[in-house]
């Protein structure tokens, strides 16, 4: 079995989660003996390529960062761009499944079951089947270095049974691993006070000099 990635991520190789996900879940599909590409619409180089690549092979994985429970424009607009695209090939010929991974930064996998029915109709919309989500929060910056790193080694997991699947994500282990999620107790206090700092930053720039803590409404 041949896989294509398609990664849809704006940030740059380097920074992004979205890659360090894809690359473990690359490595499960190689342990089952089957083979892979990868594409990145960051090169520009490569989102041209990418149309080409998805008209040709018949087992599509979309990487997809999730922003707040949005895909970011710069995604949206080359899930746009090949739609024209496969419309003015001949889209007859398209049998193919398409699944789709998302990275969340953090626990969204309580939208799952929306962003299913999206991505759904995307993939109907593309021609294909659709071969189900993968979701799961990898935010390495924010998690601890265990946690990341169990994470991980789940994608490597992933991508065999994606194989075992005959190539989609519509198996148990799958769905359990999406969610829903939910912060632990320190990750909740870590997270409050990191966001607490950045907020009274960021208000001190627009000359609010009042504590975040403070109530307004507090003789209501």
């Amino acid at each position: 079995m041949h896989i294509t990635i398609i990664n849809a991520s704006p940030h740059e190789i380097s920074q992004s989660n979205t890659v360090k996900m894809i690359e473990h879940f690359q490595k499960g599909v190689l342990a089952t003996g089957a083979s892979i590409e990868i594409y990145h619409l960051c090169k520009k180089s490569q989102y041209e390529q990418a149309k080409e690549v998805f008209i040709k092979n018949d087992n599509i994985v979309f990487a997809l960062p999730v922003y707040a429970g949005i895909i970011p424009s710069f995604s949206m607009e080359f899930l746009q761009n090949l739609y024209i695209y496969t419309q003015q090939n001949d889209k007859n010929t398209l049998n193919k499944t398409i699944s789709f991974v998302l990275q969340g930064g953090f626990p969204e996998a309580c939208q799952r079951g929306c962003c299913e029915q999206y991505l759904k109709s995307i993939a109907m919309l593309l021609g294909g089947t659709f071969g189900g989500i993968l979701s799961h929060c990898i935010n390495a910056h924010f998690v601890e270095k265990k946690d990341a790193k169990d994470t991980f080694k789940n994608y490597e997991e992933m991508g065999v049974n994606f194989i075992k699947n005959q190539g989609n994500f519509l198996f148990k282990e799958a769905i359990e691993f999406t969610g829903p999620e939910h912060f632990t107790e320190d990750q909740a206090k870590v997270f409050n006070r990191m966001f607490n700092v950045y907020y009274k930053y960021v208000s001190s720039l627009k000359g609010c000099d009042i504590d975040l803590s403070h109530k307004l409404y507090d003789y209501i």
